[in-house]
């Protein structure tokens, strides 16, 4: 029978390599952002959210780290959902090891650990080695990405940054689902490129994911009530 560190091996190994590339570009792209080594690698090391550093790249410029840090705070509130989601499996594991577990406890590790868990308990072994593991992936990652960025030419790394934006639009366009998501996120896309264009960038970030969350809510609140509160439909 395998032991939970080499079970925990062999299932994130999939983890450890987008990590390694996804962390990678971050450092390229930090750099051609003039960001000092040090920075970079604190903010894997603190911030460790992608999405979020990528947020932060672009978003401290024309924010300001305050403001920045907001709009990074509300892009990872699901976090809070993932802990909910597996506090009554951690529970008895005791203080130090859910917290070791839970500041590794990422998009993919949730994915991984959920649907482990919908076939077998979840031992604190395997899922602190798995967080660990890909953290340390992500650190390593960043800091090859920003050391191989020093040597590249300038248009390279330009493209390495076209490439993250081309990967958020590719990231958006495969979770749209139906009319709520297609109206949230064209709502989002029209408030921050009306205010960019009018000299805000920085709130219009803010503002994008503000006015987009809020169209697709109110759209979608008839679907819900419409049982309750409207008409009874012909049948």
């Amino acid at each position: 029978m395998n032991s939970p560190l080499r079970e925990a091996w062999r299932d994130g190994l999939p983890i450890i390599a987008a990590y390694l590339a996804v962390s990678a570009t971050f450092g390229v792209v930090a750099d051609a952002a003039h960001w000092p080594l040090v920075d970079t690698l604190l903010c894997s090391a603190l911030v460790y959210a992608g999405s979020t550093q990528f947020i932060l790249l672009s978003a401290i410029p024309v924010m300001g780290p305050g403001p920045a840090a907001l709009l990074g705070l509300v892009a990872n509130l699901r976090h809070l959902a993932y802990g909910t989601a597996v506090a009554p499996d951690v529970a008895t594991w005791g203080a130090q090891i859910q917290a070791r577990f839970g500041f590794g406890l990422t998009d993919e590790v949730f994915a991984l650990v959920s649907t482990r868990l919908s076939r077998s308990p979840l031992s604190p072994a395997y899922a602190v080695r798995l967080s660990a593991q890909s953290y340390a992936a992500w650190l390593v990652g960043t800091a090859v990405g920003a050391g191989l960025g020093v040597g590249l030419p300038t248009f390279l790394t330009h493209g390495v940054a076209f490439g993250v934006t081309a990967l958020f639009v590719a990231l958006l366009v495969g979770v749209l689902r139906g009319a709520q998501d297609g109206v949230a996120a064209l709502t989002g896309a029209a408030i921050a490129v009306a205010m960019a264009m009018a000299g805000h960038a920085g709130l219009g970030i803010l503002a994008g994911v503000l006015g987009g969350t809020t169209a697709g809510y109110a759209i979608s609140r008839p679907g819900r009530s419409g049982g309750t509160c409207g008409p009874a439909s012909p049948r």
